[in-house]
This record gives structure tokens, C-alpha cells and sequence, in this order.
């Protein structure tokens, strides 16, 4: 008996690790949503139009925006690298998971990490093609 309670505690083990990562890529997920909500269009919130010509411009106070902005997107890129990573153990966790013993005998729970498995492989094929096609537009 003592066995079987390994297997199911390292399953548990696994499974809470699992769980924590999940916890950290909603993080992620909310801060990068918040931030592109928040930054839509920062530049365009600040241009002011002269009143003697139709071309906008910034305004004194706001000429330091584009250094934020430039601050805001090294947080996304950051944002994006730990998400990324997030991803990647949360694909190692699943697949040490689905070789858990315990887990090798049940099959709807085999099922249930199998899915989450091809979710985490899913998006981590969504990440490196919006990459790899944002290093094509910086080229």
C-alpha cells in the first residue's frame, strides 16, 4: 500500500506544480492584456493639434512618451520572454505528469493531461509564429 501512496503523492507533487505555473501564465496573460489595453494608442492620446497648422505634435510635457513607450515595450517583450518560459515548463510538467504510474492507470485522468499537453504545445506554436513574424517586421 505504501506504493500506491508514493505514486499518487508524486502525481499530487507534479499536479500541484502544474497548477502553480497555470497560476503564473494567467499573470502573464492579464499583464499583457492590461498593458496593450492601456497603451493602445499612446501617442495619439498625446498629439495636439497648433493652431496655426493641421500637423499634429507633441507637447513639451509629453516629449518624454516615446522613451516610456520604448520602457513599456521592453516590459511586453519581457512579459512575452517569461511567458514563453512559463510555457515550456508547464509542457515539461504535463509530460512528467502523464508518466506518472498513477496516472499511466487512469485513463480519464491520462485524457484530461493529454489535452492540457496539446493546449500548452498549442500555444507555445502561437508564441514562436507572432515571433518570428515581429522579427520579420524589425528586419
Amino acid at each position: 500500500m505504501e506504493d500506491g501512496q508514493g505514486r499518487f503523492a508524486e502525481r499530487d507533487a507534479v499536479y500541484e506544480k502544474y497548477l502553480h505555473l497555470s497560476q503564473q501564465s494567467l499573470r502573464l496573460k492579464f499583464s499583457l492584456s492590461h498593458k496593450a489595453s492601456s497603451s493602445d494608442s499612446p501617442l495619439s492620446r498625446q498629439t495636439s493639434t497648433r493652431s496655426n497648422s493641421h500637423s499634429p505634435t507633441l507637447s513639451p510635457i509629453d516629449e518624454a512618451t516615446p522613451a516610456l513607450y520604448g520602457a513599456s515595450l521592453l516590459s511586453v517583450a519581457d512579459d512575452l520572454s517569461a511567458l514563453m518560459e512559463v510555457n515550456q515548463q508547464i509542457k515539461a510538467t504535463l509530460t512528467e505528469l502523464l508518466n506518472c504510474p498513477s496516472v499511466k492507470l487512469d485513463r480519464g485522468y491520462r485524457a484530461w493531461v493529454q489535452e492540457r499537453l496539446m493546449e500548452a504545445e498549442h500555444e507555445i506554436r502561437q508564441q514562436r509564429r507572432r515571433r518570428s513574424s515581429n522579427d520579420r517586421r524589425m528586419s
